[in-house]
């Protein structure tokens, strides 16, 4: 057999240093001011500082240097990017994910902002890769007692990692190929759910739909900045907190083995990024090269590093690092590969495709073609990897220790290929004497020499010895799973779980996963608390000396400590009969259960049900006494004899003689004889004995018949009407979750959330208002805190409990309260917002009164959504000091009102669409408003009124008017440019005392005049006015009392005409005399019957 070869000429050591600045006690005069707002974004991968600096830029853009009242800064800490290299950092921290490691870069951002930071009220707004440094950013600040958890938060944008810290809101893209890539074939563990879709331009960023400003704030501007103001609006002052200490307390001095830990990545990159030298430098240490023998060597320092050599059975060495555990990062050549095209694979030959792979000094990346497990026929071949490394004549670490920095790195397993194989070789050690030396710099700090290593690789042909024979994998398993209480996995009636496995032989330690948390033992066995109601996933791969990992072992297991549950008990009968009784039990679990082991009894022995057969996940199956025909509609699951006592009874429920539930022991808690309505539990998940656990069927939530058919006063087969109701109808007093494990719940009652708390309402989760009498509507009262979660696939419903419009959610509170993803509909008002914030998206307003109105001092924002069929009422209604902006948003259908109603307040639309409306568009009084990129049709009197209010309109399509104009403007001031009036009834745009510029805009096509101008000044440019076939393309008046032609005699100015093509109207302006300046490129031709019709000039009267 003929084995792989190392030639080596280079030093016997090199000078590694790293010089770490840290700040002094000196720094204890500056203040952190309990005044202002701080706003510090993180880049992420790839990233320089000019592109850093780039990205802080666009989103200062959006921001004023004041919010509420307060300064704001905006500034960015580097994220210093490695090239390539960030793939492989991201790998790491992705693995650590939720360990703070001291790690040079942040080492450095801590640094960064430590000496940044100035206000007690911090946000970090991190991008891709930077929001692993942002939570762990957070983590240290919190941990540190520097900051409050309630003064620092972060927002995520394109973000790899599986939280977000201080659980702040993110924004990912389901388009963003980064992300996706990385999750796909690099990331272990999970990201989360990307919760938006770019349809980005692939110029944009060559397709990736990653970039910060190039994609993301470049389509999601308006989310972004709205998730910001609400992230900055939950950050709080903490009174105990001086000011005259640091914000953020500066890192400290690395020991020597944390330097160490430290140095691979630094190795590589330099090596790959710059090009130059494969050196760190520290600061009062000194590691050296280490020298390696022929021999397999293995060491550590205490459990944060380990070192694992392995070669094809020759003298080749190859060191894996890793970091605060024992974890191997990376396995050895010969057993992982990674596909040609993958994500990685392209990343790691375009960074390199500028130039042979031998040429980056220090580092290689060897892309070979190599067989799983084997190697056999391979051509000769030879790479020269030269090396440049400083020299140290007075190491202080001896050679015998020093370690051989090089780092494999091998993301995805793809078995029983061919494809090329991707290994990062860092710096090579040992050898002679150095062949030749140089003067350079070393990470900005200037050492004396440098010495060029040349090291050959020579690999021969007909190696055919297997290599990297896999480990053994432990056999896993949960012993208590041998008495599963499900027929498709393991469910169990405990928390506590112990998981096993079979000892290894050659197993160094065993990697075990925890349901997403990563940990290494070297016992055999674990004992897990796992939550109640919960499903869990523990997996183990056993790793030998040799960092071979075996293959992965999994046991998932589902628990409950109430399984199944008494859930509904007609111990009274039905209206039918009296003996007609029936009691039901739900599935707790997304099990199937096998019921051969359960039964019910009384506590008195009567009646005892041996149960039978299965109950589906979170199914409902009822038992009837005696026959079938006690609840028609619904099928009984078994028949049962036995009668229940009128004056109570205790029921349980057990498992092979194990009692898992029971109900309250003595007389019924609850239940009538007199109406026949049933005993309703309110959650299936707590205690069945708890008396407060129980109640009397509504009356109003239903199903089935008896066997008179008549409705039957309970919910046979479904939810109790009881468990609709929120908090069990009580008003909330503490945060407060609604999930999708009931169908759905009800408001029959005005439900009030206080000021401490917070209402969350999760995806999939039906909420509905319910009022009997018909002339009241109930109410949601939100004092706190309102988050509505929905997603594109699971969207919240808040509706009206039947199709009678009854119900709104009122906001009164001083929070930001958000929607997402929710579809409103049958709602007397929908939402009205009294105060505060309030962020709706990616919603749906359908047949509701009215959808949604502003009042006081409120901010709303609607993005994304749309509003359908507005009954009554206008669909946005904005009064008295509120602000609203609307984008992407699409109003479709008000039949009694206006698609938005403003009064002394501010509207901001942007590409959004607003048709079929009885009244106006828009109406704006007293108001300001900017309009741009909007579309507005079909409207019954105008597409926009303003009265005695500031407008500005851009890149807007107003058609489709039937009432008086396109836009009507009243004493007030209107800006208009860039847009389209046409098709209307009327007058295109028509003023009265109104100051107005109109700049290349069309109006075209309708029966009035195209531009009406009554008074007022008026400048029209660069415009086109046609087809105006019974009025004036132009028309000028001086002012009027009332309607035209009735006008009082005061002579003026009241338009100036210039650039502007006025033709096909039957006249082309119509002017009191001396009231139009006409400019000599006003191109008039082709109106009327003949040139007399171009202008007409009135006398004044």
């Amino acid at each position: 057999m003929k084995s792989l070869q190392i030639k080596q000429n280079f030093i016997k050591y090199f000078f590694i240093c790293v010089i770490f600045v840290v700040p002094n006690s000196g720094f204890a005069a500056i203040q952190c001011s309990s005044r202002g707002y701080t706003i510090t974004t993180i880049n992420g991968v790839l990233t320089n500082e000019e592109d850093a600096k780039k990205n802080k830029d666009a989103l200062q853009y959006y921001f004023d240097p004041v919010y509420k009242d307060e300064p704001l800064t905006i500034d960015y800490i580097l994220n210093k990017t490695h090239a390539v290299l960030d793939i492989t950092d991201t790998a790491i921290q992705k693995t650590f994910e939720g360990n703070v490691r001291q790690t040079p870069d942040f080492i450095k951002i801590q640094s960064d902002a430590s000496a940044q930071v100035k206000t007690q009220k911090l946000l970090l707004v991190a991008h891709s890769q930077g929001n692993f440094y942002a939570n762990d950013l957070y983590s240290t600040v919190t941990e540190n007692e520097d900051l409050s958890p309630g003064s620092i938060g972060v927002y995520s944008v394109g973000t790899p990692t599986n939280q977000v810290g201080g659980d702040g809101k993110y924004l990912t893209s389901k388009t963003d190929k980064v992300i996706a890539g990385l999750a796909d074939n690099l990331l272990i563990g999970k990201i989360m759910t990307p919760n938006t879709t770019i349809n980005y331009e692939w110029s944009d960023d060559s397709g990736l739909g990653h970039s910060f400003s190039g994609v993301y704030l470049k389509y999601k501007a308006t989310e972004i900045v709205r998730d910001i103001k609400w992230s900055l609006d939950k950050l709080s002052v903490d009174p105990a907190r001086s000011e005259n200490t640091i914000c953020i307390t500066p890192p400290k001095v690395l020991t020597t083995i944390e330097k160490v830990v430290a140095v691979p990545l630094y190795v590589l990159d330099m090596g790959i990024a710059g090009g130059t030298s494969v050196a760190a430098t520290t600061k009062n240490a000194t590691v050296g090269a280490y020298h390696f023998t022929e021999s397999f060597a293995n060491w550590a320092f205490n459990v944060e590093v380990t070192v694992a050599k392995w070669t094809y059975k020759t003298s080749v060495a190859v060191a894996v690092w890793t970091y605060d555990t024992t974890l191997a990062m990376g396995k050895f050549v010969g057993n992982t590969v990674v596909s040609v095209g993958s994500f990685v694979h392209d990343a790691v030959t375009n960074a390199f495709s500028n130039g042979s792979v031998a040429s980056n000094n220090g580092a290689t990346v060897i892309l070979a073609t190599l067989p799983t497990q084997t190697l056999s026929s391979v051509p000769a071949k030879t790479q020269v990897v030269t090396t440049t490394q400083t020299q140290n004549t007075e190491s202080a670490v001896a050679k015998s220790q020093q370690p051989q920095t090089v780092f494999i790195f091998e993301p995805k397993v793809q078995e029983g290929t061919n494809a090329p194989k991707l290994v990062f070789v860092g710096a090579f050690g040992g050898g002679s004497s150095p062949t030749a030396t140089t003067q350079s710099q070393v990470l900005g700090a200037q050492t004396s020499t440098e010495i060029v290593d040349e090291v050959v690789v020579v690999v021969e042909d007909e190696i055919t010895e297997s290599v990297g024979d896999a480990i053994a994998s432990p056999t896993l398993s949960a012993p208590q799973c041998s008495q599963t209480l499900a027929t498709d996995g393991c469910l169990l009636s405990t928390t506590t779980v112990r998981f096993e496995w079979t000892a290894v032989e050659g197993a160094e330690h065993y990697l075990i996963n925890k349901n997403g948390e990563f940990a290494t033992t070297t016992d055999i066995s674990h004992d897990i608390t796992i939550k109640d109601f919960s499903d869990y996933t523990f997996e183990v791969m056993a790793v030998d000396a040799e960092v071979n990992p075996s293959a992965t072992s999994t046991q998932a297991v589902s628990v409950a400590t109430i399984p199944i549950a008494i859930n509904e008990i007609a111990w009274m009968g039905t209206a039918a009969s009296p003996s007609d009784e029936w009691f039901e039990i739900k599935n707790n679990t997304s099990r199937t259960i096998d019921l051969s082991q359960w039964d019910l009894n009384a506590k008195d022995g009567t009646p005892h049900v041996k149960l039978a057969g299965t109950i589906a996940p979170h199914a409902y199956i009822i038992f009837e006494r005696t026959d079938d025909s006690a609840v028609s509609g619904v099928e009984a699951h078994q028949i049962y004899t036995g009668a229940l006592g009128n004056a109570g009874e205790q029921l349980n429920l057990s498992y092979a003689s194990t009692t898992l539930d029971q109900t309250p022991d003595g007389a019924w808690v609850a239940g009538a004889t007199s109406t026949r309505q049933t005993m309703e539990r309110y959650s299936s998940r707590e205690p069945g004995t708890d008396p407060e656990n129980w109640g009397t069927n509504l009356g109003y939530v239903k199903n089935g018949i008896d066997a008179d058919g008549d409705p039957i006063e309970g919910t046979p087969g479904e939810q109790n009407s009881v468990s609709t109701l929120i908090n069990k109808g009580q008003d909330i007093t503490e945060d407060f979750t609604l999930t999708a494990d009931e169908e759905r719940y009800v408001i029959a009652n005005n439900l009030r959330v206080s000021a401490s708390s917070t209402l969350t309402i999760e995806p999939g989760v039906e909420l509905r208002f319910y009022e009997e009498d018909l002339r009241k509507s109930v109410r949601l009262d939100i004092y706190g805190n309102l988050e509505v979660r929905g997603t594109a696939e699971d969207p919240v419903t808040i509706s009206s409990f039947s199709s009678n419009e009854k119900g709104s959610i009122e906001l009164f509170g001083n929070a930001t309260s958000t929607i997402d993803h929710a579809q409103i509909e049958h709602t007397d008002d929908g939402v009205n917002v009294y105060n505060g914030a309030l962020i709706i998206s990616n919603s749906n307003f359908n047949e509701n009164n009215s959808a949604i109105g502003a009042y006081g001092g409120a901010e709303v924002t609607v993005d994304s959504s749309t509003i359908t069929n507005t009954l009554e009422n206008n669909a946005i209604g904005v009064y008295t000091g509120a602000t609203v902006n609307i984008a992407s948003t699409t109003i479709d259908g008000v039949l009694d009102d206006s698609g938005i109603f403003v009064y002394k307040s501010t509207l901001s639309i942007a590409s959004s669409t607003i048709r079929n409306v009885s009244e106006n568009g828009v109406t704006l009084m007293y108001s300001t408003s900017t309009i741009s990129n909007t579309t507005i049709e079909n409207a019954e009197w105008d597409g926009i009124e303003i009265f005695k209010g500031n407008s500005t309109i851009t890149d807007t399509t107003v058609s489709g008017v039937t009432g008086w104009a396109g836009i009507s403007v009243d004493e007030g001031t209107l800006a208009i440019s860039s847009s389209t009036i046409m098709n209307v009834s009327n007058d295109g745009i028509s003023t009265y005392k109104a100051t107005t510029t109109i700049s290349n805009v069309v109006v075209e096509n309708g029966g009035g005049d195209g531009i009406g101008l009554y008074g007022g000044t008026t400048t029209i440019t660069d415009s086109t006015i046609s087809g105006f076939l019974d009025g004036a393309g132009v028309l000028t008046s001086l002012q009027r009392e009332g309607q035209w032609p009735n006008r009082t005699s005061v002579p003026g100015v009241v338009a100036e005409i210039s650039g502007t093509e006025i033709t096909g109207n039957a006249i082309g302006i119509e002017m009191e005399e001396g009231s139009a300046i006409i400019a000599s490129d006003v191109d008039i031709h082709d109106n009327g019957t003949s040139e007399a019709d171009d202008i007409v000039v009135l006398p004044i009267e």
